[in-house]
């Protein structure tokens, strides 16, 4: 952005117009670290829920057709949307949004994002999950 050297562990920007992420320099991640703009920093918290994991039925539910997506709150849309890994790039797919709300209800981590800046990953099938996700 700025033109500095990006350090090897640096922040991440989301430009919301662009519906993109670069890396940034420091002081441009401590920048645009309040909502609003079109520029939002990326936070760098993780969180995961190893002891409630989503079912194959919950999974199905939400007709991924592979077993890795990523969902984030589009705040243009105001909704969920949901993406995953095909032959031809990301691909972004039309969420049941009301099944969506059935599942956050059962899983709160599903609620738990900041819009825009902050997705949920789901692996499904792994065998440490025994047939979760």
């Amino acid at each position: 952005m700025c033109g500095e050297r990006v350090p090897e562990r640096h922040a991440h920007l989301v430009d919301i117009e662009q519906r993109s992420i670069d890396c940034a320099c420091t002081a441009c991640g401590l920048l645009f670290t309040r909502p609003g703009g079109r520029y939002r920093t990326v936070p760098d918290r993780v969180r995961h829920d190893p002891d409630a994991p989503l079912t194959g039925v919950e999974w199905a539910e939400l007709g991924i057709p592979v077993g890795i997506a990523f969902f984030f709150v589009n705040s243009a849309l105001g909704h969920v949307v949901a993406s995953y890994p095909s032959p031809a790039g990301v691909t972004e797919c039309e969420l049941d949004l009301a099944g969506w709300d059935r599942l956050a209800a059962a899983h709160p981590l599903l609620r738990a994002p900041s819009p825009d800046v902050e997705a949920i990953l789901i692996v499904a099938g792994s065998p440490r999950l025994a047939g979760g996700a």
